[in-house]
């Protein structure tokens, strides 16, 4: 859940943003007295760690190229999928499928392995996650 507060103080904008999970907490923002102060009101109420400087959060990295830019990625959550998945290795294609497959109910296994049914479900939803 992100909440995104705005503030306006002397004609100056101020936003603070608050990303909560579980017990992750995550504050950012264009100014660092608002940011302290969204902290210490968090503070009064709960047990609080600065973690320092965001590495990962939630599945997504970031990178800091300078002071006034942030970019997020998903490179370290897409490498977790392929090495769980035993897909390091794999080579790349445009397709997995011949455009000219003709699938059939007839082509399906009378029998589904379960343990492959499962690691297809999860690989699905991770997927699905990144995807969002």
């Amino acid at each position: 859940m992100f909440i995104i507060q705005v503030r306006v103080i002397a004609g100056n904008t101020y936003t603070v943003m608050m990303g909560i999970s579980v017990d992750d907490l995550l504050i950012i923002g264009n100014s660092v007295p608002e940011i302290n102060a969204e902290r210490e009101i968090m503070n009064r109420h709960y047990c609080l760690t600065d973690q320092g400087h965001l590495e990962y959060y939630l599945g997504v990295g970031d990178t800091q190229p300078d002071a006034n830019t942030l970019m997020l990625h998903q490179a370290e959550y897409i490498s977790k999928i392929f090495d769980l998945f035993n897909m390091r290795e794999c080579t790349p294609v445009l397709t997995t499928l011949s455009h000219n497959l003709n699938p059939s109910l007839l082509d399906c296994p009378d029998k589904v392995d379960s343990k492959l049914q499962a690691e297809y479900t999860a690989f699905v939803g991770f997927l699905i996650y990144l995807c969002q």
